[in-house]
């Protein structure tokens, strides 16, 4: 094995390593199934709002 092999083994464990300590709050508050939960809630409403005001009534105008 090579040392700059080594290294850039090191590195890597590095980079994982402080990626997944950045990362650690945002894994605990989990702001990703917030802003989803909230994405399928608008979506939800805007499927309401399309069932109530019929946009599809071509021939009836």
């Amino acid at each position: 094995m090579s040392p700059w092999s080594c290294i850039q083994t090191g590195l890597l464990l590095l980079a994982v390593i402080l990626g997944l300590y950045l990362a650690g709050p945002l894994f605990q508050e989990g702001p990703v199934v917030v802003s989803e939960t909230r994405m399928t809630a608008d979506w939800r409403e805007l499927e309401r709002l399309a069932r109530e005001q019929p946009y599809h009534d071509h021939g009836q105008r």
